[in-house]
């Protein structure tokens, strides 16, 4: 949680967190799937501070069933190099992750 900052947002799919402690609580309390993300590509705007992501994640959710899912993510920085904000787009929506 350290990356985030104070006031960091993290949209998710059709879900929107606001601020380090309710972004804690999602990771806490909320995502259910464990298992491994495979980075395939990673875009780097310099200028923006922002990063692109797209991948895959491979694991299982609360109930054990198999979760395989591609997903982008956008990062971006702020002057302190912390998250600012965070957007995941899922291939399958957020309700798939949840489980």
């Amino acid at each position: 949680m350290a990356l985030f900052s104070e006031d960091a947002v993290y949209e998710r799919a059709d879900a929107r967190y606001v601020g380090r402690a309710a972004i804690e609580h999602f990771y806490r309390n909320e995502r259910m799937i464990r298992g491994t993300h495979t980075l395939d590509r990673t875009c780097h705007q310099e200028d923006a501070a922002r990063v692109f992501v797209t991948g895959q994640f491979k694991g299982h959710g609360a109930n054990e069933a198999p979760r395989l899912v591609r997903f982008t993510d956008i990062w971006e920085f702020d002057e302190q190099n912390k998250v600012r904000r965070r957007e995941t787009y899922l291939a399958l929506g957020q309700t798939y992750v949840e489980r």
